[in-house]
């Protein structure tokens, strides 16, 4: 078996799909099946209208020339109030839905799937209204995911199913803007307040998620937090507040777990963004760096996590985060990891 590898691509510049696909070259001598993920910026305003035109015209050029390929569609996550399952769920539903269309109808694309998060984002005013403690936030999170979260995903799951777009929601970190200092504010509070009682991993929320009809997208800097704060974190002071998405039940579940199973859970055509992390949001005193090269960063466990994805069915994004886009050294340090180790 051998995974379908792809690098992101920001469709509305063409010089960036032409670069993005000239990096795919040394998987292609390898025989693997080689695509592009399109990340969509700017909301839901991008899927529709000249945005999408713009798209489809640059990625049509791009297949024209080099043929058909496998794609995986990004919705984007910001702004906020695009995109939120929490407060908004029909609304996201019908973002989802948006996003389905533009995959379906992208020329020269193969293999539709979309991704997106929840965006399940709450103040820390709403977090403390869910419950007087955590196993009372515990339940009150766990009704709202069955009772309207799960309902709005079945409906957008079914009109994906419709349209032969495979839907998966990525796994996030927590807390989920703990890449961001202080400094980044929306809505007059520090987004790395912000709390996601759904992060996602294979304790809780991944099997729901397949059940109604999604896939899971699983981001290794993103899921590694979790599994890193619950091993260095808890029990200390402030422990579920400064991570807020963990749950007692959750950190006996990471502490006996690993990123590997995490892995080795997945189902076939799933995805995993493949990257690494440096470092651990702490209020106060650091940020989580994501995205980091691969072996750059903090995941020993990537020595055995991957020669395991390259030889799985599964769907394996290069997700590293770049300065210099034409260049891109941080994707060719973590292709040429990978290829020493395949």
């Amino acid at each position: 078996m051998k995974p379908t590898v792809y690098v992101p691509a920001v469709a509305k510049f063409a010089g960036d799909l032409n670069t993005s696909y000239g990096f795919l070259k040394d998987f292609q001598d390898r025989g693997f099946d080689t695509g592009l993920m399109l990340v969509v910026l700017g909301g839901r305003a991008s899927l529709e209208g000249e945005l999408r035109d713009k798209q489809y015209g640059n990625f049509k050029d791009l297949t024209t020339r080099v043929g058909d390929l496998p794609v995986i569609i990004m919705a984007s996550n910001r702004p906020l109030e695009d995109l939120d399952f929490y407060h908004h769920p029909e609304k996201s539903a019908e973002h989802i839905k948006a996003a389905v269309d533009f995959a379906r109808g992208l020329p020269g694309a193969l293999d539709h799937v979309v991704t997106f998060h929840l965006n399940s984002l709450l103040k820390p005013e709403e977090w403390a209204a869910a419950g007087v403690d955590v196993k009372e936030r515990y339940s009150y999170f766990g009704k709202k995911f069955e009772e309207d979260v799960l309902p709005a995903l079945r409906a957008v799951a079914d009109y994906a199913a419709s349209k032969g777009v495979k839907l998966q929601i990525e796994t996030c970190p927590v807390p989920e803007f703990g890449d961001c200092d202080d400094g980044d504010i929306e809505d007059g509070i520090p987004v790395n307040q912000l709390g996601n009682p759904f992060p996602l991993f294979s304790g809780r929320g991944a099997d729901q998620i397949r059940e109604a009809g999604l896939g899971v997208a699983l981001d290794l800097c993103h899921t590694y937090t979790l599994y890193r704060a619950a091993k260095e974190k808890a029990g200390t002071d402030g422990f579920f507040d400064a991570y807020r998405g963990l749950f007692p039940r959750d950190v006996e579940l990471l502490l006996s777990g690993s990123l590997g199973k995490e892995v080795s859970s997945l189902k076939a055509g799933e995805i995993v963004h493949l990257n690494d992390s440096r470092g651990l949001f702490v209020p106060g005193e650091s940020v989580h760096e994501e995205g980091i090269a691969l072996g750059e960063g903090d995941i020993s466990s990537l020595e055995e996590i991957v020669p395991e994805l390259f030889r799985s069915d599964l769907r394996v994004v290069f997700e590293v985060h770049e300065t210099d886009f034409d260049n891109r050294p941080n994707l060719r340090t973590s292709m040429d990891y990978v290829l020493r180790r395949i």
